[in-house]
């Protein structure tokens, strides 16, 4: 028999969203450039769901508004690491397997250029939250193929 949870409009609509406060764990953090060429920072978090399923996340952190300069500090305090955003010594590779918390919401979607409707909400990232102590995780990445002959 095909297993279901029959769901309403509402909670359709709201099925795989997340809102609230999630530990988060840095899988990948890649250097790169903004779409107006002030360098950033890429991060992949993983988050787990209410379910315990994990949920894939981007964040971007740079140094071209107010708003990033503040994502920017409030990341490093919620990872424990500020004397190095103090002492200007960040970088890609220290954030690998940091963890924190990370504050998560509901964007709206916004209207279809084509005129069809409006996209479908999404989960976004509001804020880093927390001050942690700069515990990075010791697993090994879940994608390690090395096997033992």
């Amino acid at each position: 028999m095909f297993d279901y949870v029959p769901m309403s409009e509402q909670e359709l609509d709201k099925y795989g969203l997340l809102e609230g406060k999630f530990n988060f764990r840095v899988l990948q953090c890649e250097s790169s450039f903004s779409n107006k060429g002030a360098p950033q920072l890429v991060l992949k978090l993983r988050v787990m769901d209410h379910d315990g399923k994990p949920v894939i996340l981007t964040a971007y952190l740079s140094n071209n508004s107010q708003f990033m300069l503040r994502r920017l500090r409030h990341f490093c305090r919620s990872a424990g690491f500020m004397a190095e955003y103090e002492a200007k010594t960040i970088s890609a590779d220290l954030f690998l397997g940091a963890e924190g918390i990370v504050e998560l919401g509901i964007e709206k979607g916004a209207p279809r250029t084509d005129s069809n409707g409006f996209y479908p909400d999404k989960t976004v990232i509001l804020d880093f939250v927390g001050e942690g102590t700069g515990k990075k995780s010791t697993t090994e990445d879940a994608f390690n193929d090395k096997i033992p002959f």
